[in-house]
This record gives C-alpha cells, sequence and structure tokens, in this order.
C-alpha cells in the first residue's frame, strides 16, 4: 500500500479540520474523541503557512508539526532524566529524522495530539515535581485525546503502585487490589483500542509491515535489555509493552499504538546508551558530542530528501474540471475529503451533497476508492467505465476517483442511445456541408459524439459550410467518454475565429437549453465550442 494514500479515516480527518477552520462545509461525523483531536489539528494547521495547500498535506503538515514538537519536548525529559547531551540527542534524534518514522509522523492521526501531551506530562513530572497537577491536566487532554492513552497511564499508575514507587499512601491490603483493579482497566482499555475495536476511533494511515517489524522488533529489544539492567525503568516498561502488543494488532489502531510508544523508546534508549556515552573520556566526551548533532542534522536533510523524492505523482484535484465542465445547476455527491477540496477549489457548497445523502437523477457522484484499514465503511457506489464522465489515477489524497451519474444506465438503453447516437452521427457525416477531418469522422460513426453537438452543427450546417477539425476530450475525460466539445475551423471557407466569429457566437448565444453551450473560445484560427457535462438523454429519441 502506497504510504502517500489517505485511509478513510485520514480523510475524513482532513475534512473535518478543514471545516473546523470555518469552512462553509458542514460537520463531519467523527467519534468525540477524534473530534477533540480534530479541533487540536486544526489550530495547528491554522498557524502553519499552509493556506494554499491541499486539504490532505494541510492536514499532514500539522500531523508532521506536532510529532516534531514531541521530539523537542523530549529532549528536555531525557536531559533531567540525567541521560547526556550525546544519547539524547541520538535518541530525540532518531524519532525526527529517520524517514520511516517521520513517514509516521506525518499520518493523520488522534494520536499525534495525544503524544504531545504526555511527552508534555512527563516533561512537566521531570522537570518540575511540584507541576502534579499540569501534568495530570496534560495527561487528562492525552486520554480525551486518544483513549489509547488510558491504556498506558493505567499500566503506569498500576505497576507504580504494586512496586510502591508512587507518592500515594494506600493502606497495605488495598494496594494489590487497586493496581489489580488498574491494571486489568489497562488490559481491557487496549484491547477496546486495539486493532478496529470500538475505542480506535476512524484510524489512521496503513503502517507497513516493516515499519511496524522495525520498530516492535527494537522496542522489544530495548524493553529486554533495560529489564534485566535497569530496574527503575520497569513501571515504564510495562505501558511500552502493552503499546508494543497493540501495534502487532493489524488495524486502524497501529498507527496510534506505534506513535505513542515512540517517547518510551527513546527513553529506554537514551538510559541505556548513557553508560556508554559515560565511559569516555571528557575530551572525548566533548568531541564526541558535536558527531551525532552534526550527524542528526545531516541525517534530517537526507531524510526529508527521501521522503519527498519518494512521494509519487502529486494528486490531482477535480475541483477545475468540475467548475469549468459540469453545468451551473449539476449537483454532486462526494465523500467528505473529496467536497473538501472541491469547495476549496471554487466549487459552490450549495452543489456539493454527502455520499449518503439521496440522490436524484441527473445528479453525479465522486467515486474515490480508499483504503479503509480495516475500518467498516458503507457501500458507496461506483463508476462502470462506459458512464465515465472524469477520471484520474490520483485524486484527493491519491486515490483513484471517477465521476459518473448517480442513476447508472441499463446496458440495452446504453446500447440503444450509442445506436442511435451512431446513427444521427453518420448522416451528418454525409453532409455535404461539412467537411470533416478523418478522426472527426469516426468520432461521430462511432456514436460517441453528445447529441447536442450533432444537433447544433445538423442546424448550423443547413444554410452553411463547415469545416470541423476534431471533437475533442476535456482534461481528464476518458477518451471513451462522450464528446461534447467541437473545433470549428472555418465557416463558409473562412476562419472560424475571423469574420464569421460574432455571427456563431449570436446564433449560439441564442439557442434554448439544453443547447446553449458552457463556453465558445478561440482555439488558433478555430472555435472551440463546448457543452456542459452531464449529457442529458433522450434528446435522439424523445
Amino acid at each position: 500500500m502506497d504510504q502517500y494514500v489517505a485511509t478513510v479515516g485520514e480523510a475524513r480527518f482532513a475534512a473535518a479540520a478543514f471545516a473546523a477552520r470555518g469552512a462553509d462545509f458542514g460537520a463531519v461525523p467523527l467519534p468525540a474523541a477524534d473530534s477533540f483531536a480534530v479541533r487540536q489539528l486544526a489550530v495547528v494547521a491554522t498557524m502553519l503557512p499552509t493556506g494554499n495547500a491541499p486539504v490532505i498535506d494541510s492536514a499532514r503538515y500539522a500531523a508532521l508539526a506536532l510529532g516534531f514538537l514531541s521530539v523537542v519536548l523530549l529532549w528536555p525529559v531525557l536531559r533531567h532524566l540525567g541521560i547526556g547531551p550525546v544519547p539524547a540527542a541520538v535518541a530525540a534524534g532518531l524519532l525526527g529524522v529517520v524517514p520511516p518514522i517521520v513517514t509516521l509522523h506525518a499520518g493523520i492521526t488522534a494520536a499525534a495530539p495525544a503524544t504531545v501531551w504526555l511527552v508534555g506530562a512527563a516533561g512537566l513530572i521531570a522537570m518540575a515535581r511540584k507541576q502534579v497537577v499540569a501534568a495530570a491536566v496534560a495527561a487528562g487532554l492525552a486520554v480525551l485525546t486518544a483513549p489509547l492513552a488510558a491504556a498506558c497511564l493505567l499500566a503506569l499508575t498500576a505497576h507504580l503502585l504494586h512496586a510502591r514507587v508512587v507518592g500515594v499512601h494506600l493502606p497495605e491490603p488495598a494496594r494489590v487490589p487497586v493496581s489489580t483493579a488498574l491494571g486489568v482497566g489497562a488490559l481491557f482499555t487496549a484491547a477496546a483500542a486495539a486493532g478496529n475495536g470500538p475505542l480506535a476511533g476512524v484510524g489512521g494511515p496503513v503502517v507497513g509491515l516493516g515499519t511496524t517489524v522495525v520498530v516492535v522488533g527494537a522496542g522489544l529489544a530495548l524493553a529486554g535489555l533495560a529489564w534485566t539492567q535497569h530496574p527503575e525503568l520497569r513501571p515504564a516498561l510495562t505501558p511500552a509493552l502493552l503499546l508494543l502488543g497493540v501495534a502487532v494488532v493489524p488495524g486502524a489502531a497501529r498507527p496510534a499504538a506505534l506513535l505513542l510508544v515512540l517517547p518510551f523508546l527513546a527513553v529506554i534508549f537514551g538510559v541505556l546508551a548513557e553508560p556508554v556515552a559515560g565511559a569516555l573520556p571528557a575530551a572525548r566526551r566533548t568531541a564526541a558530542a558535536a558527531v551525532p548533532l552534526t550527524a542528526l542534522a545531516l541525517a534530517l536533510v537526507v531524510g526529508l530528501l527521501a521522503v519527498v523524492n519518494a512521494r509519487p505523482t502529486r494528486p490531482v484535484s477535480l475541483a477545475a474540471w468540475a467548475g469549468s465542465e459540469l453545468g451551473p445547476t449539476a449537483v454532486l455527491h462526494a465523500d467528505a475529503l473529496d467536497r473538501a477540496e472541491l469547495l476549496s477549489g471554487g466549487v459552490p457548497a450549495e452543489r456539493l451533497r454527502d455520499l449518503n445523502v439521496p440522490a436524484r437523477p441527473g445528479e453525479l457522484v465522486m467515486v474515490t476508492n480508499r483504503p479503509t484499514n480495516g475500518v467498516t465503511v458503507p457501500p458507496v457506489p461506483q463508476c462502470v467505465a462506459i458512464a465515465t464522465l472524469a477520471s484520474v489515477p490520483r485524486g484527493a489524497g491519491g486515490s483513484p476517483t471517477a465521476v459518473c451519474p448517480v442513476a447508472r444506465v441499463e446496458p440495452a438503453v446504453a446500447a440503444a442511445e450509442q445506436a442511435g447516437r451512431a446513427r444521427f452521427g453518420s448522416a451528418l457525416a454525409r453532409n455535404p456541408s461539412i467537411e470533416l477531418q478523418p478522426a472527426a469522422a469516426a468520432a461521430l460513426q462511432a456514436g460517441i459524439v453528445d447529441p447536442r453537438v450533432v444537433l447544433m452543427l445538423a442546424d448550423l450546417a443547413s444554410p452553411r459550410r463547415l469545416a470541423i477539425a476534431d471533437f475533442p476530450v476535456a482534461a481528464y475525460e476518458p477518451p471513451y467518454a462522450l464528446r461534447r466539445r467541437v473545433l470549428l475551423t472555418a465557416v463558409d471557407g473562412m476562419p472560424a475565429s475571423g469574420d464569421p466569429q460574432p455571427l456563431i457566437r449570436t446564433w449560439l448565444g441564442s439557442q434554448q437549453p439544453p443547447f446553449v453551450p458552457s463556453s465558445v473560445e478561440t482555439q488558433g484560427s478555430g472555435l472551440l465550442i463546448a457543452y456542459p457535462a452531464p449529457t442529458p438523454t433522450g434528446l435522439l429519441t424523445g
């Protein structure tokens, strides 16, 4: 799976963040925790210079900024734990510059802001032990943002109580029952948030097996070493192991578990690496301090370049096509992200509908097949090739996108309509008043020319001689789409863009719907006459 293709969950996150920033878009239904995370993503996106970026990229930049913020906040935590500058720099840097981790940070998930709150809570405890209330507030915000964070805190508290290292005085008979209850609560919470459980929310990006194996394998190795060499770290190892267990389960919760476990692994790595760095002589430590910082700066540049260069072809928004090719009253049904991209591209909100809104005959649907990442989604209509008006291999979010009529045309009806177009088109091709280039004649005889174009040319040619170069398709329209455009090159032997142009424009402007063109443009010595989509039915049979 392409790491840059937005899942259904990421698409909803991005669209909801777009709506939260004040767009005339309407609400995107989300679970309570995800709605709280979306507001945080929207605040960060507003602070970034992403005004002209696509909706999905704006949300990704916000998630990436939160990831780097968690790395910055982790540095003082590591230093206040007594970890030297060299292992602290390496530990924090590994979370911020390794390309797979950067890609993980760029995934749109509720864990992005939740990780910042958890690291912030740890920083408040490490730097100022009196800031327990502030740390508790930060931890509470993490739980409200991503319920999986509650499993971490419950497991940590259970272990601290059981090991008698927490500053809460409990009667001895209550210590074991309370710690056991908290541990069971942590397990139940993790189980409910794992995979596609009820607390997993709408999910996040698809995380590849390679990234999962590397992070989980490294985490288990670090946890095993720390468990034997540093018993004081065992309370922190408990939530780390719990998150690694959640990360093993495929589904929507995997990216959240991997993001939340990264700070724990950084602390473990820093503690394990500190004795190695401390064994160096003072002079070597001073010289060595510059090495990781320089290496990390270089890795940052190389890593980000690798991420940028690995990105596939940029997704294409069909907003420009919808604005220029659809009729002024055409209604388009689309999912949340597609509607957000269309709205930001200038398509009026009153012409956009959600996929769940019942459609009427003549309305259109934009279908984007996004990866679900295991999340159950309602079935969406699919476009058949013969009825597709426009399509791109990488639409908003990077998934294939197509536009077609909502109502499917029965094969017998489609065959009858094409036969009628072919009959009228062949008759027009034999008209001695019309000079056709071979490709234009073939299109008419094949029945792939819009009946509005055929009838308009038949009427226009009755007192005149016309030269037609082609019936071109618009951008993003498949070659088998109905040709709604005609390139008229000459009228009565004169270039169509010359003296005949005012007459042609006046004549076309006097037509009645649906025979009024959407545009008449000069193209070289000719006129490109275009009609809007969708094509009305029954023009040749009614």
